[in-house]
């Protein structure tokens, strides 16, 4: 059986994990690690990484192999039943095999339990976010932070609340940064780098915001809120407009 994408699998091991009790995370980062593991599940006490791939090879037996000493149990997923050199690596390593097929997914090969493994920092970087924010296998890039919260609670307001400031928007919306001097000088910097689908109109003192795929009649809105002449919106709206373009 072949799939188009890791993520496309994964949603059988999520099914398979999801049926067999488990609660699953996808896309788990651990900062000391650097890598991202495509999926967690716990049940318990027990952590099992699982990371996914559309072929069998050295390259998922390495990607699994990196997280040995931090979970319990860790497996690779891949499509189809699988034999020879490389289940021989796996069962030298105590790493377990998923396979997929056309009847769902199956445990092939049973990981080794680890007792001793430590898995307090990865149970310490799970949070409920990452159960629905991304599908497991995604290459986006995008996954569950503090930095991509504070982002999409930035956007949130902003598109509810086109033409307000960064001072008024830091008031209503709580941040991952420190202090409001740190979030403010932050979310200028990602604003301006194109970080956010957010628009800085520094044209106006104090600037403002507004949020990607504007038109006349949010701007309009906004300019009404903010006391700023209506005969101006023409020149906002081009500015909006050539910096979304750039």
């Amino acid at each position: 059986m072949r799939f188009k994408s890791e993520t496309e699998l994964a949603r059988h091991i999520v099914a398979f994990l999801t049926e067999h009790g488990w609660e699953v995370y996808a896309e788990v980062q651990l900062v000391d690690r650097g890598g991202v593991a495509d999926i967690v599940a716990t049940q318990g006490r027990l952590v099992w990484i699982i990371e996914c791939k559309t072929s069998f090879g050295l390259a998922v037996i390495e990607q699994a192999a990196r997280w040995r000493g931090r979970a319990n149990f860790i497996s690779v997923a891949v499509p189809g039943s699988r034999s020879g050199f490389g289940t021989e690596v796996l069962r030298a390593f105590g790493i377990g095999m998923l396979t997929v097929g056309y009847e769902g997914a199956q445990e092939w090969l049973a990981p080794r339990l680890n007792r001793r493994a430590a898995t307090e920092r990865l149970r310490k970087a799970l949070v409920p976010e990452q159960k629905t924010y991304v599908e497991p296998g995604t290459n986006s890039g995008r996954r569950w932070s503090p930095w991509a919260r504070t982002r999409d609670a930035v956007e949130t307001y902003v598109a509810t609340h086109p033409g307000v400031t960064m001072k008024e928007m830091l008031q209503k919306v709580e941040t991952h940064y420190g202090s409001t001097s740190t979030a403010r000088s932050c979310l200028y910097a990602w604003i301006r780098a194109g970080k956010f689908k957010v628009y800085l109109d520094e044209n106006y003192r104090p600037a403002r915001l507004y949020p990607h795929g504007f038109n006349d009649v949010s701007i309009a809105v906004a300019m009404e809120r903010y006391g700023i002449p209506l005969d101006q919106m023409e020149a906002v709206r081009a500015r909006v407009a050539a910096r979304l373009a750039s």
